[in-house]
């Protein structure tokens, strides 16, 4: 009965300690915080030129080869909207962009990658 409630202790054999130690040599093995992905995520900025006034076009910006797009946008100096924002590839975001102004305006697209 002794040698039972000292076996109570254990979990297939290990102790708590001897099952903590395991558990934080494995997690050291782990990637880091979400932090560290920083160095994975670049951007790209892509100028778009002038968009004329009365104007609606399609721009696409591409990620560096061997990187995926994950998201992508832009900006500009007029009144400029987009009708579409999408993923048209792996590695390619596509921009439709209405310039309904009466003024031309500068475009900047920018696609979030990752590689």
């Amino acid at each position: 009965m002794a040698a039972r409630a000292l076996e109570a202790d254990r979990v297939q054999g290990r102790t708590a300690v001897q099952i903590a130690a395991a558990g934080a040599q494995a997690g050291a093995q782990l990637p880091g915080p979400a932090s560290t992905a920083a160095a994975l995520v670049t951007q790209k900025t892509q100028p778009g030129g002038t968009l004329a006034p009365q104007t609606v076009a399609t721009y696409t910006v591409s990620c560096e080869t061997g990187s995926r797009v994950v998201g992508g946008g832009f900006s500009s100096t007029g009144g400029v909207e987009s009708l579409g924002s999408y993923p048209s590839g792996p590695a390619t975001w596509t921009l439709r962009l209405d310039n309904a102004a009466a003024a031309p305006a500068d475009v900047q697209l920018y696609a979030t990658c990752l590689r």
